[in-house]
């Protein structure tokens, strides 16, 4: 088991139970249908730049590492500041991921597929249908697909926006502010899930002014890609910034030396 660097359990962090994760609990089949419903709607009227931006996000990369990156320069940092400002976001991000996955283990709740097809069957639908298809108006229940390759693990609540949440928080806290002001190009037929089509002309995602925006469009970026339900980008939302704020005090601890000395190794720890 993985252990985080900037807390001792990850069970001091709580996600509350998912809204509409059963439809015979006790908030009922409507509910479930909801959230459900919500995702369809998203499917149905996506955008190419909803696309891009949530295949942006999708990559850890090019979303969390790029942005670090890019604050890093448009601040003038030294290579020890850049060093310092990389090394506590991404404790950040590995902390949340740590907490998601505790929660993820307790929850072990459905993603939308399965509640799309437990819903509807195979009754048509409108939704997304598939790379290069666009909307389709009587799409098969049981053949609905999300715009983003599906993980292979819970959908509540969202590891993706923990990291994002609580990499802006220790960005925000580093930084004293929470600018950021990063835009991200979308050439022309740049898409990876549906290459030379998407976007159909140069666009420009974002700017995203401030760590809050960034922040905030990375848990939208998960509806559009089909990946997650409402409820699980709320639960995110609240446990991400906390442990960001907690890298940032940890980080900040061992750049000041305020930290007790690691104990000796034993003589015989190579052997």
């Amino acid at each position: 088991m993985f252990r985080p660097y900037s807390f001792d359990d990850p069970n001091e962090f709580h996600t509350p139970r998912p809204s509409a994760g059963d439809p015979r609990g006790r908030h009922g089949r409507h509910a479930y249908k909801e959230q459900a419903d919500e995702v369809l709607e998203a499917s149905a009227n996506l955008t190419d730049y909803q696309k891009m931006a949530a295949e942006l996000f999708n990559n850890k990369i090019r979303g969390l590492g790029f942005s670090v990156l890019f604050a890093a320069q448009s601040h003038g940092l030294s290579l020890q500041e850049f060093i310092q400002l990389d090394l506590m976001t991404n404790v950040a991000a590995f902390d949340a991921g740590i907490v998601s996955w505790n929660e993820k283990t307790k929850w072990s709740s459905v993603r939308p597929f399965s509640a799309i097809r437990y819903l509807y069957g195979d009754r048509p639908l409108t939704a997304w249908g598939g790379p290069v298809q666009g909307t389709v108006t009587d799409l098969p229940a049981s053949e609905w697909k999300e715009y983003l390759n599906l993980p292979d693990h819970p959908e509540y609540p969202s590891v993706s926006i923990a990291m994002c949440e609580a990499q802006a928080e220790a960005a925000r806290r580093f930084f004293g502010s929470g600018g950021l002001n990063w835009s991200v190009p979308a050439p022309v037929g740049s898409s990876t899930v549906e290459p030379g089509v998407t976007p159909r002309e140069d666009i420009m995602l974002a700017p995203w002014e401030t760590w809050t925006d960034f922040a905030h469009e990375c848990g939208l970026s998960r509806l559009w890609g089909g990946l997650h339900f409402m409820s699980a980008i709320e639960a995110s939302r609240q446990f991400g910034p906390k442990i960001g704020k907690k890298a940032y005090k940890f980080v900040t601890r061992h750049i000041e030396g305020n930290v007790a000395p690691l104990p000796p190794a034993p003589a015989d720890s190579w052997d």
